[in-house]
């Protein structure tokens, strides 16, 4: 039974008690046969993969849905690491925010990373030095994907020891979020318990998230600023008025 080029398996028939000479009848029976057995797996693949897709759909609407629920920014990085980790099925999910004057990767919030489990352990238990992480930074200011497992990939020494020792990493994603030119930072996935084989599938859900988690920081960043400039402006209101109420006040006394 075959698929294209390459073979899914057999149908075999055997005959214990006699020798048995298989006509050109019976051969093409068999084939035919063979081919409508390729056509049910087909189909039946096919069906799954439709199944996966149209669930994984739901599942990304579901979450994008979810990163707009507030624009309170540790709040809102807690949401998309969390609902990332779980789509993926990562050990330990986290974004790494970058420094708007230096373009340096910032430590890493507990609020800023998910653990699949209490035995992964945290991130933010052990920050990095610049050499161990170097490559990294220079990744996550690509505006693509970067994945790879830890034991193929081609990391300095001082890099892989981070990953494979001090945090057990076995296999990694990088996805870098960027608002335009804006970058804010990399959305980073660990497999710690077993390697991680990604695939276009994965790839493309990853960039779906990266891609809405940018403009979701990016309103949540204008919401903040306009809050913030709201404050200043009350406080500058609650000021003058105090200010005008004392000389009102003082006028007041005078002229007793």
């Amino acid at each position: 039974v075959r698929k294209d080029k390459d073979i899914w398996g057999g149908l075999v028939l055997t005959e214990y008690n006699n020798y048995r000479n298989w006509t050109e009848e019976e051969k093409n029976l068999l084939a035919i046969i063979s081919n409508q057995i390729y056509i049910a797996l087909t189909q039946a693949e096919l069906y799954q993969k439709v199944q996966e897709t149209a669930k994984n759909e739901k599942i990304l609407r579901d979450i994008m849905l979810s990163f707009v629920k507030t624009l309170e920014m540790e709040d809102l990085i807690k949401n998309i690491v969390t609902q990332t980790g779980q789509l993926l099925n990562s050990d330990r999910c986290f974004f790494i925010g970058s420094d708007p004057k230096t373009s340096s990767n910032l430590p890493v919030k507990e609020y800023a990373e998910y653990l699949s489990s209490s035995d992964i352990k945290s991130h933010t238990q052990r920050a990095p030095l610049p050499s161990e992480t170097s490559s990294f930074v220079q990744a996550s200011k690509q505006q693509k994907v970067i994945y790879a497992n830890v034991d193929e990939a081609d990391l300095p020494e001082a890099t892989r020891k981070f990953l494979a020792d001090d945090l057990s990493v076995k296999s990694y994603l990088i996805a870098p979020v960027y608002y335009g030119d804006i970058r804010y930072g990399a959305i980073v996935l660990h497999y710690v318990k077993d390697v991680k084989n990604f695939t276009e599938e994965d790839i493309n859900i990853i960039l779906a998230i990266a891609n809405q988690a940018a403009i979701v920081i990016h309103q949540a960043e204008l919401y903040q600023s306009i809050k913030r400039q709201s404050e200043r402006e009350k406080l500058l209101r609650e000021i003058t008025d105090s200010i005008r109420n004392s000389i009102v006040m003082e006028k007041t006394k005078q002229s007793i």
